[in-house]
């Protein structure tokens, strides 16, 4: 009989298929984990929230200063549903051939209407 062998090395040894299984699980857990708690640290600084809008900013990141619904402020400001680029504020201006101080009024008008933030 082969004695078995104790602790963590052990059970590396006879388990390898499972030891794997939850290291992968474990660094899923961490990831995910991380990028949570570095969304709500940011965004939990009052130096983020309802920020004036500025021509760099995306409708998401407007929506998250603003806790505004995402998808219904870039479908006020003209955004298709699903863009294949995150088009910034001076982006959907220049697509649409009006001044950036347009579409920012465009814009403020919806916070207003549906900001949580005052």
């Amino acid at each position: 009989m082969s004695r078995r062998q104790n602790g963590l090395l052990g059970v590396l040894r006879s388990h390898p298929v499972m030891s794997l299984a939850f290291a992968l699980a474990l660094a899923l857990v961490l990831f995910f984990a991380t990028g949570f708690v570095r969304h709500a640290i940011y965004w939990s600084d009052p130096a983020h929230q309802a920020q004036p809008l500025e021509g760099w900013m995306t409708p998401r990141y407007i929506a998250n200063s603003w806790n505004v619904d995402g998808p219904e402020l870039a479908k006020h400001l003209g955004v298709s549903e699903a863009p294949k680029e995150r088009p910034t504020l001076q982006d959907i201006a220049d697509k649409r051939g009006v001044p950036l101080a347009t579409i920012i009024a465009i814009a403020e008008s919806y916070l207003t209407a549906h900001a949580r933030i005052k």
